[in-house]
């Protein structure tokens, strides 16, 4: 029996997703432990005006010596393929009725442009239905889908649209076989951000071509790598299937493994147009939120009503 080069490469992948994940089940005990290790020597934050990097134990001295990061809180939005418009549903809410000025955003792959978004200084529910237009709806494929959202992010909005400063990007690359995460950040502007955004969720065949350079370096999905986020203590992490974290731990754990044991047909339904109504993902999105108003009235700063008069 033989094989097509996509079969085989989507093989490949979930190879990685599988392996990645039983490694993170053996060591649940000490997850986070695992997880700061890996954080501390395989992370290097990237400026990309000027190309000056901080690796490994610098991250922490880079964040603790800049005056403008040090005392943000950071939110970290997870991957997710198409499940990133319903991520979108979520962070739009969070938008609208919490202070989220002062936060840092880190992600990658559809996480990547969700940080994007969360760094829009304007409406975000008149950005969101903007941006789902009928041609990126329509999209007939990953590659088309994320040409056509560059396309409209550069067609309507400006760079000062934007505050890119407070975004931080996970790109993978590989070095020796094994996944490296580089974080980049302070962007020369919205363009810059946006190729970002696409070398950050991009994986060869399914995305687009085989290879994709951002910054002269071989990038592939943020989503490859352990922890694509920014080294820094987190305010929260964003992702599709976080209210599931509200059930009770067994079913907590059987959810962990047929969310993260990722079968070639979870990886094809992650990345198929006929299983995913994105308009859907985005309002189911946004309701569920809405649903779990109090767990974000916890954690984040309500917006005051400007309608509201002052006495």
């Amino acid at each position: 029996m033989t094989f097509s080069p996509l079969y085989k490469f989507m093989l490949f992948v979930s190879f990685i997703y599988c392996y990645k994940s039983f490694k993170s089940i053996n060591r649940n005990v000490h997850r986070y432990t695992v997880l700061n290790e890996i954080k501390k020597h395989n992370q290097c934050v990237i400026s990309s005006k000027n190309k000056q990097s901080f690796c490994n134990n610098e991250v922490q001295i880079f964040i603790d010596n800049d005056e403008y990061f040090k005392n943000k809180k950071l939110i970290t939005i997870s991957p997710g393929g198409f499940k990133g418009f319903y991520i979108l549903g979520i962070l739009t809410f969070i938008k609208e009725n919490y202070k989220t000025d002062d936060l840092l955003f880190s992600g990658a792959s559809a996480g990547a442009w969700n940080s994007l978004f969360m760094c829009y200084n304007g409406n975000p529910l008149v950005f969101a239905y903007n941006f789902l237009d009928e041609n990126i709806r329509r999209a007939k494929s990953i590659s088309e889908l994320q040409y056509f959202m560059k396309y409209k992010l550069l067609s309507t909005y400006k760079n000062e649209d934007f505050d890119l400063k407070r975004l931080f990007i996970g790109v993978t690359t590989f070095k020796k076989f094994a996944p490296k995460i580089n974080i980049y950040s302070d962007f020369n502007d919205l363009e810059d951000a946006i190729n970002c955004c696409m070398a950050s969720s991009h994986i060869p065949l399914i995305t687009g071509g085989i290879t994709n350079k951002y910054k002269n370096m071989f990038s592939f999905d943020g989503g490859f790598s352990s922890y694509p986020y920014l080294d820094k203590e987190r305010l929260l992490h964003i992702s599709f299937s976080m209210w599931e974290t509200f059930k009770e731990d067994e079913n907590r754990k059987k959810n962990f493994l047929k969310q993260n044991l990722l079968t070639i047909k979870k990886f094809s339904e992650f990345f198929s147009f006929s299983k995913n109504n994105l308009l859907e993902l985005f309002d189911n999105g946004y309701n569920d939120t809405k649903s779990h108003k109090q767990y974000f009235d916890e954690v984040l700063e309500s917006k005051i009503d400007e309608n509201v008069p002052e006495f």
